[in-house]
């Protein structure tokens, strides 16, 4: 017989140097400060534990959401059922491209990670 261990946990070790909650209000997220709960939110601080957490989303198949700026942002008040992301620390900017998402540092760290669509 196989051990459960529960989701939460796994994302608090993928995510290891930053935070993982369930059940965490989006209202102070946003700028109306309206909105439900979300079902696990994370604040990830480095490209590892993105590239870990993102890995494991996209192996389960599992809803996610990156939060922003948190400005023009509504929420539901009967929640996200997903995972909200929040990148925190030198994680300062995500962008788009053609080729892959490019997850940027602060101008201090002078450095740039490139994740490529598989």
């Amino acid at each position: 017989m196989g051990v459960c261990i529960s989701r939460l946990a796994v994302l608090k070790k993928l995510n290891k140097n930053g935070e993982s909650y369930k059940s965490v209000s989006l209202n102070k997220y946003t700028t109306f400060k309206l909105g439900g709960k979300a079902k696990y939110f994370l604040k990830i601080s480095t490209i590892e534990g993105f590239i870990k957490v993102m890995d494991y989303i996209q192996k389960h198949n599992l809803e996610y959401f990156i939060l922003g700026s948190d400005s023009n942002l509504l929420v539901s008040d009967s929640g996200y059922r997903g995972i909200v992301i929040k990148l925190i620390g030198d994680l300062s900017r995500i962008t788009d491209t053609v080729s892959g998402i490019e997850v940027g540092c602060q101008w201090k760290t002078s450095c740039n990670f490139w994740i490529y669509a598989i």
